[in-house]
């Protein structure tokens, strides 16, 4: 009887951590976190949107002449596939210890800033899953005799004007089955910086008119397809098509007009080691940890020209149904003001309360120094008002935007100005900034073309 009842008594103990544990894994199953071994299935899972491992194994920096950040693969048995599931993924490890969190993040930016700092330093996974993989472009831009950085303004958490970054994913056709190679993705993150970049960026010859609307194709020099491959990714068809049929533009590419970038060399490389063993790698990129948002990102730094005319439209649509624009606002802030706030060791900076939390940053940003393009921003009115129907989530989505930030992009008169931008941006993009003005060479980044 004494060995039944010790045995009644730790099923007792141990009856509700196994409920918690199966109860946590339901819940982030339904938040958008799913065993790895689901996506073998080769159509959509359930409310898949992307697919980013949670990494299971320590993140190795290696730091001599040059820096080298070790992403480990194996072992890996969950994933993240919606922002919902990144959302809940925050709220259970990141939220109850944000402050100490904040502290260990700073510490290893820090590290990869310093230059007389040298040797080994592990990210601890122990009790972090952090996503793999995410990343894209930081550009600089030369426009109207100036030097800028295009930003996207980010209207849900973390807040703020955030460099074009994505997640990578599964593609899917008409019918949703899987026609690519995710594995193939995550261990050559050039497939979705390029996918990201060219979905996100899309560049008009002039202001949208009604009717017919010239675009300029990129020519990007890490590109690893063919011409029509990244000409599809350009001008995919899903974001063309909307913005023929909720804008009236009909969006046509130039074949004639090119935007040639050019990569800049960086003294940092990644290297992958997938679930195999096998290891590939990466050179002149820009990589950063957040852990306040449990992600490491991958950057390529590019150069490249506008025409005085030009116009940038954010190209990227939300999977809901029926499917959306997102029209997030655009803009260019001078590579002036972003290396006198970003350019030094330490920003002056602080973060914002909350899960999740953006970076507000203390020097406003005189009109000068950016350049907004109002497009999506008079959509957004147009459907507040009452003047455009709204698609799906729109008109919640635009009215939390018009209440939070209305004043950073709208005058008295709810015209669009730029007498007060918002100083608010995404860990991720000062990060990312901080790194490109301690590894960029100056050239790159002068303000003055000759």
């Amino acid at each position: 009887m004494g060995i039944v009842k010790e045995i009644r008594d730790l099923v007792e103990v141990l009856s509700p951590i196994f409920k918690g544990i199966v109860q946590s894994r339901r819940q982030r199953a339904t938040h958008g976190v799913v065993l790895r071994r689901a996506l073998s299935k080769k159509t959509r899972l359930k409310n898949e949107v992307f697919a980013a491992e949670l990494l299971t194994r320590d993140i190795v920096i290696e730091k001599d002449d040059s820096t080298v950040v070790r992403i480990d693969r194996r072992n890996v048995t969950n994933v993240v596939i919606s922002t919902d599931g990144k959302k809940a993924l925050c709220e259970e490890f990141v939220t109850p210890r944000q402050k100490s969190l904040g502290k260990r993040d700073d510490e290893y930016h820090q590290f990869l800033m310093d230059p007389t700092r040298k040797g080994p330093k592990n990210v601890d996974l122990n009790d972090l899953p952090i996503r793999w993989a995410s990343g894209g472009v930081l550009s600089i831009v030369t426009y109207q005799s100036r030097k800028w950085v295009p930003l996207f303004f980010r209207d849900i958490r973390p807040y703020g004007w955030n460099v074009s970054l994505g997640s990578s994913e599964r593609y899917f056709d008409e019918r949703g089955v899987v026609i690519s190679n995710l594995e193939e993705e995550l261990n050559n993150p050039w497939q979705f910086i390029a996918r990201e970049f060219l979905e996100e960026t899309l560049v008009l010859s002039r202001s949208p008119t009604s009717g017919r609307n010239e675009s300029k194709l990129f020519v990007l020099p890490f590109w690893q397809g063919s011409d029509s491959e990244q000409k599809k990714l350009q001008f995919a068809s899903t974001h063309i098509k909307l913005r023929e049929k909720y804008d009236h533009l009909r969006i046509i590419p130039n074949e004639d007009s090119k935007i040639r970038a050019h990569a800049a060399t960086t003294q940092m490389a990644l290297q992958i080691e997938s679930d195999r063993g096998a290891k590939t790698g990466v050179t002149d990129v820009i990589v950063c940890l957040n852990l306040l948002e449990l992600g490491i990102e991958v950057v390529k730094v590019i150069t490249y020209e506008f025409d005085d005319d030009n116009y940038l439209l954010d190209g990227e649509i939300l999977e809901f149904r029926p499917k959306e624009l997102t029209r997030m606002p655009v803009g260019l802030i001078s590579v002036s003001y972003l290396q006198s706030v970003f350019g030094l060791e330490k920003a002056d900076s602080t973060y914002t309360l909350g899960p999740q939390p953006s970076v507000r940053v203390i020097q406003p940003i005189p009109q000068e120094d950016i350049r907004i393009f109002e497009w999506d921003i008079l959509q957004r009115l147009a459907v507040i008002r009452g003047e455009k129907d709204p698609v799906g989530t729109e008109l919640r989505r635009y009215l939390d935007w018009y209440d939070k930030f209305g004043p950073n992009f709208l005058d008295e008169r709810d015209r669009p100005w730029t007498g007060n931008p918002s100083r608010l941006f995404t860990p991720a993009t000062v990060k990312l900034l901080n790194l490109c003005f301690s590894q960029c060479d100056s050239t790159v980044l002068a303000e003055s073309c000759t």
